[in-house]
């Protein structure tokens, strides 16, 4: 295994343990504090502020961004990053205790930042410490100019060759990373999604500053250093937290629509017949076909689903208007059919926000290597950034960038924005097909 994944895959173990029991330390620290002193009142609501606290304290320390080489080596951005996180952590406690009206004093937020400062800053340079000694275990490759990285590297890594361009086969190597490029194109993006197949590590090393393209930066280290990634991964509780919201929003919607879809199904067998339902095979996470389902809006003579115009700049062309059923055009301007989709969601194959589910003949190579549906990342949305871009006016290369953009920037926040921005969309028309 990758040395570089490895370490940070024990850092993000060593992460979770810690925070785990960093919150019922600070209580034992609080109770003894009080004991003795009088200080840091807890009042009458000891559980719900140990429960609160610990909370906060896993889902900001115990996350991914913790765990990264490249973040622990960065120096000051680091500590900024815990200062920032403690903050956080604190404003969400006062606004729990002014919700809720619990029983704590000004003493207890006071204690509470300060011990979680000096629990946390000691602990991240022990780690810092810990990782740079596994760096120097690792190999690395970098494509550029050797003076400038023989001198930057030369007492951080064991090992580092030198190339002018990257070399059909690769050694074992725990690393590679790009020496002063200008742009960073879809030849490259593919280029490093096929080196993280191989488990290496990529980055992107300048004296210049400046990298233009679609490549996410994670960190920089020091004044040089990036991590470029075609694609992130969720943690297990923003996953949770994803996955939670999607049945709760499919479970009420579904709710709301009971009491009509009876009076609804019949009126549209009784005007257009049977089947009430179309189901069309999709690509959904980790590349597996599902079935997606929507109201069918085609008339059941229809020979073709669209018509024979090309729609090069968009997803697929309009269906000929003589295709479809009388209440069809309207199904489709205002997204009614997409409806069932719910019942997707409530199976796990498809979430309420995410990427666009693409058709199995939309699937090439670019999208199997930097999708992060097909990467098993995320599950293909109802609505997403897509759906509030345009929709069908979107090309298949900008949804790329949309999707990887949705992915590195995903939060609770950004799903809820997509959703009421999915309103407006649909109330505009706008790539309604």
């Amino acid at each position: 295994m990758n040395k570089l994944r490895k370490l940070e895959s024990r850092n993000q173990s060593v992460n979770l343990v810690v925070a785990a029991f960093s919150g019922p330390l600070l209580f034992l620290m609080l109770n003894q504090l009080y004991s003795t002193t009088n200080f840091a009142y807890l009042g009458q609501d000891q559980w719900e502020l140990l429960i609160f606290t610990s909370l906060f304290n896993l889902i900001f320390f115990a996350s991914r961004k913790y765990s990264s080489v490249f973040l622990l080596m960065s120096g000051l951005e680091h500590y900024t990053k815990v200062i920032r996180d403690v903050l956080f952590i604190s404003a969400l406690l006062t606004l729990v205790i002014f919700i809720l009206n619990l029983s704590a004093g000004r003493s207890f937020l006071l204690v509470t930042v300060g011990f979680l400062l000096i629990y946390w800053l000691p602990y991240r340079k022990f780690l810092s410490v810990a990782t740079k000694r596994g760096l120097g275990r690792a190999s690395v490759i970098v494509i550029g100019n050797s003076k400038f990285i023989n001198e930057y590297f030369i007492d951080l890594f064991n090992k580092v060759e030198v190339y002018d361009e990257i070399e059909l086969q690769m050694p074992d190597i725990d690393l590679v990373l790009f020496h002063n490029l200008s742009s960073f194109d879809t030849q490259h993006e593919l280029l490093v999604a096929k080196l993280e197949l191989e488990e290496k590590i990529v980055g992107y090393i300048s004296n210049e500053l400046k990298l233009e393209g679609w490549s996410g930066v994670q960190i920089v280290m020091g004044p040089h250093l990036m991590r470029i990634r075609p694609f992130l991964s969720l943690s297990l509780i923003q996953l949770i937290t994803k996955r939670s919201s999607d049945l709760l929003i499919s479970v009420l919607l579904l709710i709301l629509l009971t009491p009509v879809f009876p009076a609804f199904y019949v009126w549209f067998i009784v005007r257009n017949g049977k089947p009430f339902l179309f189901k069309q095979d999709r690509v959904g996470r980790s590349g597996k076909l599902f079935k997606i389902l929507k109201i069918r809006t085609l008339s059941r003579h229809s020979s073709s689903e669209v018509n024979e115009t090309s729609n090069e700049s968009g997803w697929r062309p309009k269906p000929i208007s003589t295709d479809l059923i009388k209440a069809g055009k309207v199904l489709r301007r205002w997204s009614i059919d997409e409806l069932p989709q719910l019942l997707c969601v409530l199976k796990g194959e498809m979430s309420i926000v995410g990427p666009r589910p693409r058709l199995l003949e939309e699937v090439d190579e670019t999208y199997r290597l930097t999708s992060p549906v097909y990467k098993g990342k995320l599950r293909p949305g109802i609505t997403g950034l897509w759906q509030i871009s345009g929709r069908s006016m979107n090309s298949i290369e900008y949804s790329s960038v949309l999707d990887k953009y949705y992915l590195d920037h995903w939060s609770p926040i950004m799903d809820l924005q997509i959703l009421l921005k999915t309103i407006s969309a649909i109330k505009l028309g706008v790539g309604a097909k």
